[in-house]
Order: C-alpha cells, then sequence, then structure tokens
C-alpha cells in the first residue's frame, strides 16, 4: 500500500536502529530515505548496478521501483512520487543484475567465442545473446550479462574492447 511506505519513509528515524533492518537492507542493498525494510524492485530498462547514481519512484502496490538517474521511465515519473534512495554501503548481498551490452564487431570467425571468453573470464555469465549480420562486413550482438556493480560493467566492457575483431562497445 503506498500510504504505508509514504509512512514508513516518514518514520523511518524510529527504525533504522533496530537490528532487524539492518539485516533485511543487508539483502537489497539499498537505503530508500534513512529506512531499510522497503519492499524494492530494480528497474528492468535501466538495470541499476551497485555504485550508479539512483532514485527510487513509489510505484502503486509494488514499494519502491530503483531507476539510473536518466532513465526514461524516472524521468517521465510523477514527482510527487520520486524518493531518495542509495547504496547500503553494509550490504552483504548485492544481487545480480542484468545488463544489456551492445557490441558492433567484424562478422569474422571467432568473435562470438572472443567476446564469451572476455566475459567469462571476467568471472561473469552470459544471460542471453542476439546476433545480427549487418550488410558492411560487420555484426551487431545483443549481449545480456549477469553483473553485480558499475565496476564489474566496466572491467567487462574493458576486456571486451581489447578483443580481436570488436570495434565498439555500448551499454543499452
Amino acid at each position: 500500500d503506498d500510504q504505508f511506505i509514504i509512512q514508513s519513509l516518514e518514520n523511518s528515524s524510529q527504525s533504522s536502529n533496530n537490528p532487524q533492518f539492518t539485516a533485511l537492507s543487508n539483502l537489497n542493498g539499498i537505503i530508500v530515505g534513512q529506512e531499510r525494510n522497503i519492499m524494492l524492485k530494480f528497474c528492468k530498462n535501466c538495470s541499476p548496478l551497485e555504485g550508479e547514481n539512483i532514485q527510487g519512484v513509489i510505484s502503486k502496490g509494488k514499494g519502491v521501483k530503483i531507476h539510473r538517474l536518466g532513465c526514461k521511465y524516472l524521468l517521465e515519473a510523477d514527482e510527487k512520487r520520486i524518493v531518495d534512495v542509495r547504496w547500503d554501503d553494509e550490504a552483504i548481498n548485492t544481487s545480480l543484475r542484468p545488463v544489456q551490452l551492445q557490441v558492433l564487431c567484424e562478422d569474422t570467425p571467432g568473435v562470438l567465442a572472443n567476446m564469451s571468453r572476455a566475459i567469462t573470464t571476467s568471472g561473469f555469465n552470459i544471460g542471453n545473446v542476439h546476433l545480427r549480420k549487418l550488410s558492411n562486413g560487420r555484426g551487431l550482438a545483443r549481449l545480456e550479462v549477469m553483473l553485480k556493480s558499475l565496476e564489474d560493467l566496466e572491467n567487462v566492457i574493458k576486456r571486451l574492447r581489447q578483443e580481436d575483431g570488436i570495434l565498439e562497445v555500448t551499454r543499452r
């Protein structure tokens, strides 16, 4: 219930020292206002990673949805529903989230293997791959990579850019 969430945020200073709230916060890695016990969802469109600038939007009946700054859904949200959120430095478990990467590459044998090796040797899993052959001897790969943090993303992009046949890597 939206009213419960708003009331919880207003009363957060009373509960922020409760160990139960800390334990729950440590599972999702986000603090909403001063509150650590708020139902959260991460926006699937922007898929925020630990270390990125974020804001929350109180959604009807679904708690607070976490967005990266600049996300089109955050920009379209009712200002009255936007709340301050931040990453919890004390979090013990930051879950993996799907991040969409777009890779422009040469259309040559082995380039997909190079991309896969760059990601997996960095310690991450590929959740999904879509490949498309372009008319100019190039290919376009859309990869879903499971990551935890902005640092992870930067490392994966750096590794991909070092591979033979990779022309450009961007986050979607």
